[in-house]
């Protein structure tokens, strides 16, 4: 064998690994904005940056090219195994550590197909329970670097606001959090109105973190449990540094009366 040879084949064998990983078909069920609602085998195509989504249509199987902005919602099946290794991931040191490169190549392998997303808010979290934002940011700019809306509009994306708040990076959060709140995604954009309202308090705004943050996250999303329990609890915190203590107190009784067994709830009772 040529010495040229022994050298290109390597690499041809990389790049057909990772043509594999990018092909790959997942099942899904796909919301598009036309109001269709399909079910079928998807597949991201990162040179085209278009998915292709393959369903049976009248004892046929169609393919439709779908641009990512047309998805209004995008459900993946979970990657075997999923549920096991994300509830070992909750320990922060196993995420961060032992856990953290099968969470990598989940990521590698479901780009722009939710589980990258998934994976990094594992990741990111359990580096932010650490008290080490820096490196939940480092890890979630590893997802971006193959899916740049996962830094607004994934399960990962409260996870990387909260870093970059953390780490005073409020000129990188802010557009995130602008864009963040037109989700489609109902948690990721009350999760959006919130981390807007703990910048804008950061950078000693109380009234704008109520007006465009904690206000907005609790008048519009009142299905959401746990997340407008945290926009209550927050609220309540910047009326009181408003002096309106009238108001903190409406908001302190909201959260003990529907929400006291949310972790906001037991925080406010001293549980």
């Amino acid at each position: 064998m040529k010495p040229t040879t022994r050298i290109l084949l390597p690499a041809l064998a990389l790049v057909l690994g990772a043509a594999i990983v990018a092909r790959a078909d997942v099942n899904a069920r796909v919301l598009l904005a036309t109001g269709e609602d399909r079910s079928g085998q998807l597949r991201w195509l990162p040179v085209d940056k278009v998915y292709v989504l393959s369903f049976k249509s009248e004892g046929a199987v169609r393919e439709q090219r779908v641009k990512p902005d047309m998805i209004q919602r995008l459900r993946v099946e979970p990657p075997k195994g999923w549920a096991e290794l994300a509830a070992k991931a909750r320990d922060p040191r196993a995420a961060t550590g032992p856990l953290r490169g099968q969470l990598e190549q989940i990521a590698n392998q479901y780009k722009m197909l939710q589980y990258d997303g998934e994976a990094g808010k594992l990741i990111a979290e359990g580096f932010l329970k650490q008290g080490n934002p820096n490196g939940a940011i480092d890890a979630c700019k590893k997802i971006l670097t193959g899916n740049k809306d996962a830094g607004w509009n994934s399960a990962m994306a409260p996870a990387y606001w909260t870093a970059l708040i953390d780490a005073n990076k409020l000129g990188e959060a802010q557009p995130l959090l602008d864009k963040g709140v037109t989700s489609t995604d109902q948690a990721v954009a009350i999760m959006a109105c919130i981390r807007r309202g703990d910048l804008l308090m950061k950078k000693n705004e109380a009234k704008l973190a109520l007006k465009d943050g904690y206000l907005r996250a609790v008048l519009l999303y009142r299905d959401n449990g746990e997340a407008r329990a945290e926009a209550l609890y927050r609220a309540g915190e910047a009326f009181e540094k408003l002096g309106q203590n009238t108001y903190a107190e409406r908001m302190r009784d909201e959260l003990r009366t529907k929400y006291s067994r949310t972790s906001w709830g037991k925080k406010l009772l001293g549980g």
